[in-house]
């Protein structure tokens, strides 16, 4: 087995540090949930009038658009929280330098790793087959999930994309209470995916 330099082994326990924080950051609960109602693999997408007008919250190497209703607070490193309480919605996008031990693994490898760490705060946890979205320019592959927070009891819906951009392994994190996922998806977490852009 290779070993590590003292670095690359800092590296590693930062990026967990990173990846368990991002995992807490998607876990808030109180409300009840219907589990009758069933999951669909990609949320269902609804005709809009207009747009409704989007702040900016501007990162190191990114920005990203949020509806005025949303909070968004600055996480660790280029990380960035954006979240709606009333539906424990969070959205997070943080980045990983590609010599850190996960960013150093294949984008389809890393997001097995995530989904892995999410799987131990949730029971009856399943994932759906990828998608690939072109965000920002750059072509991202999700992975959808679902399960019931251990803590709260609460069915959550989310997913987890990456990609790779100058150097870069970017993490894009999304989830909220299950019933509630297609009108936040809609409301919300669609809109953040469409005015993200990389910085150039």
């Amino acid at each position: 087995m290779k070993k590590l330099s003292f670095s690359q082994l800092a590296l590693a326990i930062m990026s967990m540090c990173l990846l368990c924080f991002l995992s807490a950051c998607t876990q808030q609960a109180n409300a009840n949930n219907n589990d009758n109602v069933p999951s669909s693999t990609l949320p269902k997408a609804t005709a809009t009038t207009g747009a409704p007008k989007l702040q900016t919250y501007t990162a190191q190497y990114f920005t990203v658009g949020y509806p005025q209703s949303w909070q968004a607070q600055r996480g660790q490193g280029d990380t960035v929280i954006i979240s709606y309480p009333a539906y424990k919605a969070n959205f997070v996008v943080s980045d990983l330098a590609t010599n850190s031990p996960d960013a150093m693994n294949t984008i389809q490898q890393h997001l097995d790793i995530l989904l892995i760490r999410q799987h131990s705060d949730y029971n009856d946890f399943k994932t759906y087959p990828e998608r690939h979205a072109i965000i920002g320019g750059q072509d991202w592959t999700f992975v959808y999930w679902s399960g019931t927070n251990k803590n709260s009891g609460n069915k959550f819906k989310g997913t987890i994309g990456a990609t790779t951009y100058k150097g870069k392994r970017y993490i894009m994190d999304y989830s909220s209470l299950f019933n509630d996922f297609d009108n936040v998806y809609n409301g919300g977490f669609k809109l953040m995916e469409d005015s993200f852009k990389f910085k150039n």
